[in-house]
Order: C-alpha cells, then sequence, then structure tokens
C-alpha cells in the first residue's frame, strides 16, 4: 500500500512552521536573529538595512558576497534619520556616513502625474540609496521592488540605537526627488 504524500494535515504541518521572513530572506541581506528594517533589489544587488538587538546595519552586495556593511563596528553610532512631512506625502532617510562617504536608504510619497482619469492621480514613491561624496552626488540606486516600511520609522529605530541629529544634512525630499526645493509640497 502506497503512503499518502499529500494529506492536508502535513500539508498544512509544512505551511504553518515556515518562518514568517522565508519569503523576504532571498531579498535581504540580513540573518537569523535581525530584522530587515529596508530591503530591496537595485537589480543583481541587495541593499539591506538590518536590526539587532541592540544597534542598526546597512549592507550592500549578493548573498554570496557582502561589499558594503555600514557602520562596520556594530556598536558605531554614526547614523541619523530624518524625515520630511507635508500634507500630500513624506520623505525621509536613514544615512550612515564611512570616511567622505555619506549613504543615504531613503523613502518617499508624493502626488505624481495625472493618469488617463482626472480625479486619479498616480503617486511618486521613490526608494532607494543615494551616495555622495562631500557635495557631490556619486550614485542614486533606485529599488526595483517595493521595499518593507513597517520599521524605516525613528520611533522603531530609536529604541535600538541612539540616533544623530540631521537637521542641516540635506533635505529628505531632495534626496528622493532630485530637487532642491518644490512648491506644491
Amino acid at each position: 500500500m502506497r503512503a499518502r504524500l499529500h494529506s492536508p494535515f502535513i500539508v498544512l504541518l509544512l505551511v504553518i512552521t515556515q518562518p514568517a521572513w522565508s519569503e523576504t530572506s532571498t531579498r535581504t541581506l540580513c540573518v537569523d536573529g535581525e530584522r530587515p528594517v529596508f530591503a530591496c533589489t537595485t537589480g543583481k544587488k541587495l541593499a539591506s538595512v538590518c536590526a539587532g538587538t541592540n544597534y542598526v546595519q546597512y549592507r550592500f552586495g549578493t548573498r554570496a558576497r557582502t561589499e558594503i556593511q555600514l557602520p562596520s563596528a556594530l556598536d558605531s553610532p554614526a547614523i541619523a534619520y530624518r524625515e520630511s512631512t507635508f500634507n500630500t506625502g513624506f520623505a525621509s532617510y536613514l544615512r550612515f556616513i564611512s570616511g567622505k562617504y555619506r549613504y543615504y536608504i531613503f523613502a518617499a510619497s508624493a502626488p505624481g502625474s495625472a493618469t488617463d482619469s482626472p480625479e486619479k492621480y498616480r503617486r511618486d514613491e521613490p526608494t532607494g540609496i543615494m551616495v555622495m561624496k562631500g557635495d557631490r552626488r556619486i550614485v542614486t540606486l533606485s529599488c526595483k521592488d517595493r521595499p518593507s516600511l513597517a520599521l524605516f520609522n525613528e520611533a522603531f529605530l530609536g529604541k535600538i540605537v541612539s540616533l544623530q541629529n540631521a537637521d542641516q544634512d540635506i533635505d529628505p525630499y531632495e534626496v528622493a526627488f532630485g530637487l532642491s526645493s518644490r512648491g506644491d509640497r
């Protein structure tokens, strides 16, 4: 007699025992015990911000090789968070510093252009990484997929690490949209 391999009980057991993060674990550089604050693909590379019990770290690379890891020491306080909110949207970033380079992991949402229907507007929701050296923008990498941003906020991150003040740094709207000012915020 042949055993039934597809019993509803076994299928249900397999679904229940899968970790909740298993679907996103292939698109994050976070490891077991860390929570992905931000994770997306930028083409063939992954960008992740991972939170442990007392640290937040930015990682960039592939699952086989992490090319950038900031801060390099998990107890480094060189992390800042800044956000701008306006009546039609928001823009925010986490900033990591390495030598003369600043890495901005950003997310934003603002009204976009009109669609076929005049009463409906598309939203612009850029997410990605911008790298600057001094006052010069080196590169901006856009996320190719929609990252989860549930933990991408000062309230959550501030409980884990002491965040630096970024009030005198570049405006989050400029990071996300590449503009120095926008009158219709």
